[in-house]
């Protein structure tokens, strides 16, 4: 079998990506025509992903929003989907980078297409991920050890001599600081 030096799979997929995008711009500029509307799935993981933590918590890895009655502000613009919807009457911002959409389907025309993440965007996203846990652990250690330094700083600095004459003896009754040189053997 012969090798594919071209790429055509990829080439392929960026193709079909350059479909939804001028699917998305068409309605942007004159709507939604008859009974078309689209189901896109997206990566919510993927870098530039704008989702708030609520949607993100209900959907942590992969989402499908509908665009078609209930929707406002669709932008696409700089490789980025913008779109507003209502999640249990809530609106919700999202900004969708378009090679983090994973599906586009138009049920009207029964229209789809499923595709990947690019083998190096995903190698990009993993490595990302493990700096993320890193700075997260590093920044528990900082946090512990700020926590440690508030409990330092909470400990008595030096223990207060009573030992001075000037006080009563009501107040040297406390604990008093002693020389151990008092305690070891005189060698003179």
């Amino acid at each position: 079998m012969a090798i594919d030096l071209m790429n055509y799979e990829q080439l392929t997929q960026d193709a079909m990506r350059t479909v939804v995008k001028r699917a998305l711009e068409h309605v942007v500029e004159h709507g939604l025509p008859g009974d078309h509307h689209f189901y896109v799935s997206f990566d919510t993981n993927f870098p530039g992903v704008a989702i708030s933590d609520s949607v993100y918590e209900q959907y942590p890895e992969e989402m499908t929003i509908v665009i078609q009655h209930q929707f406002w502000g669709l932008e696409v613009k700089d490789g980025i989907l913008r779109i507003e919807l209502s999640f249990n009457n809530v609106p919700e911002k999202l900004e969708i980078p378009l090679m983090a959409i994973i599906g586009f389907f138009d049920p009207h025309v029964q229209f789809g297409i499923q595709f990947e993440i690019p083998e190096e965007i995903l190698e990009a996203i993993e490595t990302m991920e493990k700096e993320e846990a890193a700075k997260d652990e590093t920044d528990a250690d900082n946090i512990k050890k700020i926590n440690m330094d508030s409990v330092e700083d909470e400990k008595p600095k030096a223990v207060k001599d009573t030992t001075k004459t000037d006080k009563s003896d009501e107040e040297n009754k406390g604990a008093q600081v002693v020389s151990l040189d008092a305690f070891r053997k005189k060698t003179d």
